[in-house]
Formats: structure tokens, sequence, C-alpha cells
């Protein structure tokens, strides 16, 4: 085993138990399965016949549960539109374990979607064919600023580590950012 794998799989020993903040964009993953069968006469698209759908965590989110199976305890932090996106990430959150105390509700912003759509056969692997997102940025204003703000800092004592998961939504946010650096003072990670 080479140095750099054996140092990789010697830091991963010290996830275990380790509270780490995971700031940044959830996003809703959903996923749409159908099978085709046909073209359209009305224009040459495939017609999908519905068979069933899913949702998992997306950004933020999937940051958030990888550090979870690495044996750490992920808080996640950032803005959830209140929505039905929202709520969904809320619920897939909770439902894994994980606590939401510090996902600040916006009802100005939209929680991004991102539609996978895929087809195929019964007996085939199912391909994508088609993504739609449905997206929007993080209002920048003084009361989202001021709750992440506080949100961060409350979790400077309690978490050795920050991870930040950017897509660019703005959640993350540079004036944030430079703020609650001072309040983030002790490390898990040699």
């Amino acid at each position: 085993m080479d140095k750099e794998k054996k140092n990789l799989l010697e830091i991963i020993k010290h996830f275990d138990g380790k509270k780490i903040a995971v700031w940044g964009d959830y996003i809703l993953d959903e996923y749409l399965y159908g099978y085709t069968r046909r073209i359209s006469r009305e224009a040459p698209v495939l017609i999908l016949s519905y068979r069933n759908s899913d949702f998992s965590l997306g950004g933020a989110g999937n940051s958030l549960l990888n550090l979870k199976a690495l044996g750490a305890k992920p808080i996640p932090v950032g803005i959830l539109g209140n929505n039905q996106t929202g709520k969904k990430i809320e619920s897939l959150i909770k439902k894994s374990g994980i606590s939401s105390k510090y996902l600040i509700k916006d009802s100005d912003y939209k929680t991004p979607l991102k539609t996978r759509i895929f087809a195929g056969e019964e007996s085939t692997r199912k391909q994508q064919i088609l993504r739609i997102d449905k997206e929007s940025k993080v209002p920048n204003t003084q009361k989202i600023n001021s709750a992440l703000l506080d949100a961060l800092k409350e979790l400077g004592n309690q978490v050795c580590a920050v991870l930040i998961s950017d897509y660019n939504y703005f959640n993350v946010k540079k004036y944030v950012y430079n703020k609650m650096l001072p309040f983030f003072k002790k490390t898990c990670f040699p």
C-alpha cells in the first residue's frame, strides 16, 4: 500500500464520533423511472410510461451522508426554502438520523430540485434521458446572513471541523465565512 493511501486510511479513523458541520447548498435529487415503447406522433420525442420515482439528498446533503457513513456526526447548516422541496430535504435528513436544528427556513427561497428522468425496459439498464433543474439563489439579506452566522457561531464550540459544500446557490457567503472563522479554533484531525 502506498504512503498516500495509508495516510487517507489513517485520517478516516479520526472521523468516528466527531461532530462536523456541513455548511452549504442542500439540493433535492428526484429520479423518475419509466419505460419507452414508442415515439410521439406530435414530435420526434420518446413517450415515457411512468413506472416509479425516488428522492435523495443532493449537494451538501450528499456530503452529509458521506460523513455519516465514515462514522462522523454531521450537522447540517444552511437555508432551505419553506416549500415542499425544502420540507422533503428536512424529512430525508431526519429519516437518516441527523438533526436539522441548524437548517434555516426562508419563504423567499425556493430550494433547488434536480429531476433526472431515466428510461429503459424491464430487463435493461436504465439510462438518463433528461434532467430538469428548478433552482434559485438564496437571497442576500441581513436576516439570512445573521441567521447563518448565529448558527455557525453556536456550532463553533461543538464541532471540530466545517465542510463547505458550495454549488453556487449562495448558502455559502464570503461575508459570513469571514465573520465565523474566529469561532472555530479546534480541530479533530492530525
